[in-house]
């Protein structure tokens, strides 16, 4: 699902003198990352001419500039960022030169935004807080990975998470399966040996009668008694002199009477009060004897005899696998009932990130609204779900607002056309008039006029106007506006007359809300005389080259378009 990101940064002065420390830094990434060669050798390139010129170019007229280079590492690819505060520029707005025509005129150089994009898999542009960055990014070649890791990437989230948990699941079951068997094992084999002592104390205690009276049948059948009470425990159930000679046992064998019982040769491995306890092996077959003396509880004296009871490690070993079966069946019983848990709860879990990401990708194809989702915001994947739904939202409102971007962009343009047609192309000659003008509008397209109209054979007219909106509506007010004034000036020298004419032409079609300021002059080359008027512009600006003086002309006057309670207010003012 989401894969670790490694980065690294170096920082160097903007001098070519630090590009080895650049070289040194991709080629250590390279190493430690183990990009082969191929991708290392292209990136050196690469950002050597990136960094060469950000230095040249970017830098010019700035002092102690900084370059930062940033490597982010994918396990598929390799993106470095180069970051900068000179001057901006973008290597993608750069058309692919004419290598043919490169080759026709002998031109060297300009050929290093053509490496990037052939080097490269990806170039990315930005300007951000942090400067210029300049992201290139090479895919890595494909990477060899073990058979389970390809096996284990293609499982879905639910299969995965299934696998993990019942693995964890498994594992602390097996360590407590162990545990509780190993306590198990002890604590049978301590109670074993607990019964088994105090049957031999008890065969001592009864038997102290028998032995001192040498009744050697009631011993006999004591000791068979013995045997039968603790079915399969007691292999052998004996009775001995003091010198471990056998006088009574049970299973009765005749050839035993009267042997010898060798404890010098056996173990001795625990001693409880007078309870000894000796391991024996003859043959690979372990055997435990408990050995109680047989004496007169009110007496102390030596005894006249030993109580011995054998009881064979296989028949612990028995009852201890008897146990571990019973802890098995109950293992697998709770391991099943976990599992199947377990299945059903990364069930519940995984099922609405599945239907998350169902419902993100229709609606990021388009076949279903965002609102066909009821999102309960109240657990963690309920938020996740509600910031996806806010970002969706966001992205399309984004959407939209690029569309009106550039539907306005495209009206600008078609403003700007419009504008640029009805600006005058050429100037007329006026006896004893020099006439220029310069233009340069605040934005893309300003809503500013300025023509010439021929008033008669002697005169002309100028305007200069200002529309209040912008884009094509203001361009299509401009256009009214200079067709009323062309047509209202011919043979009229009255400039007051002339705009109160333009103002009754255009203000009915004027959009509400809108108006334009204008500035009409008329000059006559006859009479050296200069008539004006204003409809609420800026001051015209007199300059008298002999006295040296400047007068501001700003005749009173309201703008065009705005509908006044009397239409004669206009031509008043």
């Amino acid at each position: 699902m989401f894969k670790n990101v490694s980065k690294e940064e170096l920082v160097i002065p903007a001098s070519m003198n630090h590009l080895k420390e650049v070289r040194d830094f991709i080629e250590r990434i390279g190493k430690k990352y183990k990009f082969s060669d191929k991708i290392i050798n292209s990136f050196k390139l690469v950002v050597d001419e990136a960094c060469t010129n950000i230095i040249r170019h970017g830098y010019l007229d700035i002092k102690d500039g900084k370059i930062t280079i940033r490597a982010i590492i994918r396990r598929l690819s390799l993106t470095i960022v180069i970051i900068d505060q000179g001057k901006s520029f973008d290597p993608r707005q750069v058309q692919n030169p004419d290598l043919q025509k490169y080759v026709q005129i002998g031109k060297k150089g300009g050929l290093g935004i053509l490496m990037m994009r052939k080097l490269m898999d990806d170039i990315q542009y930005n300007i951000t807080h942090r400067g210029n960055e300049l992201r290139l990014t090479k895919m890595r070649d494909s990477v060899e990975e073990p058979r389970f890791k390809n096996w284990w990437e293609t499982l879905s989230l639910r299969r995965k998470s299934f696998y993990v948990t019942s693995v964890v699941v498994l594992i602390l079951g097996i360590v407590t399966f162990t545990t509780l068997y190993m306590n198990l094992r002890k604590s049978l084999r301590n109670d074993i040996f607990l019964e088994a002592g105090s049957a031999s104390q008890s065969f001592a205690r009864t038997n102290w009668e028998n032995l001192r009276k040498e009744q050697v049948l009631l011993l006999n059948e004591n000791a068979l008694a013995l045997r039968k009470s603790h079915n399969h425990l007691i292999r052998r159930a004996m009775i001995t002199t003091p010198g471990y000679q056998v006088v009574a046992l049970s299973p009765f064998k005749a050839d035993e009477i009267n042997s010898q019982i060798n404890i010098q040769e056996m173990e001795k491995i625990s001693q409880r009060g007078e309870l000894e306890i000796y391991r024996s092996i003859q043959n690979d077959s372990v055997s435990y004897f408990f050995l109680s003396p047989i004496r007169l509880e009110t007496v102390v004296a030596e005894p006249i005899g030993y109580a011995i009871i054998e009881v064979s490690e296989h028949y612990i070993n028995e009852r201890i696998a008897q146990e571990r079966n019973k802890l098995l069946i109950y293992f697998f019983a709770i391991l099943g009932v976990a599992i199947l848990g377990l299945a059903f709860l990364v069930t519940r879990i995984t099922k609405p990130f599945h239907k998350l990401a169902d419902w993100v990708r229709k609606v990021g194809h388009g076949q279903v609204d965002q609102d066909e989702i009821d999102i309960d915001s109240s657990d963690e994947l309920g938020e996740i779900a509600q910031a996806f739904n806010e970002m969706t939202t966001k992205f399309r409102e984004a959407q939209l607002s690029v569309i009106e971007q550039q539907r306005m962009q495209k009206e600008l343009q078609v403003a700007q056309e419009i504008q640029q047609m009805l600006l005058p192309d050429d100037f007329p000659d006026v006896l004893g008039y020099d006439i220029a003008s310069y233009y340069q509008s605040a934005k893309e397209v300003g809503g500013d006029l300025f023509d010439f109209m021929e008033v008669d054979e002697h005169s002309i007219g100028i305007c200069v106007a200002d529309v209040s909106g912008k884009g094509v509506p203001g361009s299509l007010v401009m256009t009214m506006i200079r067709t009323s004034l062309r047509l209202e000036a011919r043979g009229n020298k009255n400039p007051a007359d002339i705009l109160t004419r333009v103002n009754a032409f255009v203000t009915d079609d004027i959009k509400k809300g809108m108006f334009v300021t204008m500035l009409y002059v008329i000059l006559d080359s006859r009479e050296r005389m200069v008539w004006f008027a204003s409809a609420g512009h800026n001051p015209m600006i007199l300059y008298r080259g002999k006295s040296r003086e400047t007068y501001y002309l700003n005749p009173s006057g309201f703008p065009v378009g705005i509908t006044l309670p009397d239409i004669n207010l206009f031509g008043e003012r």
